[in-house]
Formats: C-alpha cells, structure tokens, sequence
C-alpha cells in the first residue's frame, strides 16, 4: 500500500509546499464554508497536488503534475507527457507524431520501458 502523501503549488511563490505542518498551515482551508462546514480542502492559493509512486523512477518520487520522458513504450523514440488522475487511475498524457496518448502509470512501470521525471507542470 502506497503512503497517502499530498504537496500543494503556491501559486504567489511559485514554489511546492510538501506534506506536514508548513503544508497544513499554508495550504489548507480547514473552516469550510455555509454549505460545507467539515470541508478540508486547499485554500484558493493553490493547487493539489497527490503523490503517485515512491522512489520508482530514479530514487525520485513521482507526483501528479510531473512531467516524465520514457523509449521503449511505443516505439525507440524518446516520448514526454505528464502524470494526472483521469478515471479512477493514474495516467500519463501526451502528444505523438501519430497522435495523442494516454497510458496507465502501472503499466508504463512494468513494461520493458525506461523513463525517468524531466520536471513538472508549473517549473517548465
């Protein structure tokens, strides 16, 4: 079972707010409002982010937003997209010369196919 990790985008600072008490004090709106008083969700300030993988690609972390390349899936040439929730899962998302793609992160993982993380979807 993987750990239940979240990080947050500042959208002012332009900068990642990783999981513990920074994260809960910056990024967390914890009073809800008139329809939803138990609401815990992020402030408007930013944008949630939830953890994929630990340590699978490279010793990093895999989240989602980041931007990954990978050979060896489609054919030898080098592919880039980026790691979102899209139907109960997460996906790699992306553009080919033969069109767009989208892959379960999973089997991109376990297929013969070697990839690693470029960035992330705010740091381009």
């Amino acid at each position: 079972m993987r750990p239940i990790k979240f990080r947050a985008w500042d959208k002012q600072e332009q900068e990642y707010v990783y999981s513990g008490m920074e994260f809960a004090r910056r990024c967390l709106d914890l009073e809800g409002d008139e329809n939803n008083p138990s609401h815990i969700g992020f402030s408007d300030e930013f944008e949630g982010q939830r953890f994929e993988m630990e340590q699978y690609v490279d010793s990093v972390d895999l989240w989602e937003g980041d931007i990954v390349q990978f050979s060896g899936y489609f054919n030898d040439t080098i592919e880039t997209g980026y790691v979102h929730w899209e139907d109960n899962a997460f996906v790699i998302s992306g553009t080919t010369k033969d069109g767009d793609f989208t892959i379960n992160v999973l089997g991109l993982t376990y297929s013969n196919t070697s990839w690693k993380v470029v960035g992330n979807i705010h740091e381009v």
